[in-house]
């Protein structure tokens, strides 16, 4: 299951294009994703790969720090649509 939902996902659905850093997040409630690295990964930090499939995240979904502080994005936060609850990865690009 994704946080998303299926219909989302045949929409908005698109390829990031070029490569491009993420961040792990983690599901924390039906709204709220929080950063986090799973225990299998030894850094939270990645490199998408051009053609890892992404949508935007909806703004109602909030982004949290590990300490809990709510985080915006610069331009606009994606999601990969790939991954499956509680784990995603997170970008912030145009």
């Amino acid at each position: 299951m994704h946080i998303l939902g299926a219909r989302a996902r045949e929409l908005y659905e698109r390829a990031v294009g070029k490569r491009h850093a993420a961040v792990y997040v983690r599901v924390v409630a039906r709204d709220t994703l929080q950063l986090d690295c799973p225990e299998n990964q030894k850094f939270p930090i990645v490199v998408l790969k051009a053609d890892a499939l992404i949508v935007p995240l909806p703004e109602k979904i909030r982004v949290l720090d590990p300490d809990g502080k709510i985080l915006k994005p610069s331009r606009r936060f994606y999601i990969t649509t790939e991954s499956f609850d509680p784990w995603h990865l997170l970008t912030d690009m145009e």
